[in-house]
């Protein structure tokens, strides 16, 4: 929810930072090369209560500074070839995320993103840290889990209202109770990724929807 905050609502760009390395004095140098500033510790919130270390601007990860940095310029390269070749950005940031089963006796647990924001990653030399913007496009929910569930399970996911602000929890607490009749099926409202989402085959596929072509325009 934080997150989601600072990188849409605030315009702050997000930038990433490797696996924490504590300096000898305890403090971690910041991303632009100014003097370090101290780790909060984990009791220290704000005036709501919410530890500050998640709404700073900083994206902390698992990865060492040189496999960040690798991985970082592999998405840009990739989005930026895409976008390129095929006009249309399939970079996105995941906020949320459901996990259901194909069948009652499945024991494979699979994950699909619930709310989408296009987002672009950058630097500004090849020596500063990578950023990540949220884009002046639209925040989408996720198009083709709507169409899976609602074809294969009866289940209607909630519309993702983006006319008012955009409030990640409410709708989250809303696929909720739109999925509860499947036993093991939950939610995941804290799980954040960065990756490539696209819709091509979801709008093929509703292209395609016999419903969809009437009178003398039927697709036959």
């Amino acid at each position: 929810q934080h997150i989601f905050q600072i990188l849409v609502a605030d315009g702050k760009a997000m930038t990433f930072l490797p696996v924490r390395e504590t300096a000898a004095d305890g403090e971690i140098p910041a991303a632009d090369g100014s003097p370090s500033l101290p780790q909060p510790e984990d009791n220290e919130v704000d005036e709501n209560g919410v530890p500050r270390r998640h709404t700073d601007t900083r994206l902390q990860t698992n990865l060492s500074s040189e496999s960040l940095q690798k991985r970082l310029l592999g998405i840009h390269t990739d989005a930026r070839t895409f976008a390129e070749e095929q006009g249309v950005n399939v970079l996105y940031l995941a906020l949320g995320f459901l996990e259901w089963y194909e069948s009652p006796s499945s024991d494979r647990p699979r994950f699909a993103p619930l709310i989408l924001v296009p987002v672009e990653l950058g630097r500004k030399t090849a020596g500063s840290r990578f950023a990540l913007r949220a884009l002046e496009q639209d925040i989408v929910a996720n198009l083709s889990l709507e169409a899976k569930l609602r074809a294969d399970f009866g289940l209607q996911l909630p519309t993702f209202d983006t006319e008012d602000e955009v409030n990640p929890n409410q709708y989250f607490v809303k696929v909720a109770a739109a999925v509860e009749t499947q036993s093991r099926w939950r939610v995941h409202p804290d799980e954040i990724v960065v990756g490539f989402f696209s819709f091509a085959k979801y709008l093929m596929y509703r292209d395609l929807d016999p419903d969809l072509w009437t009178g003398d325009k039927r697709l036959e």
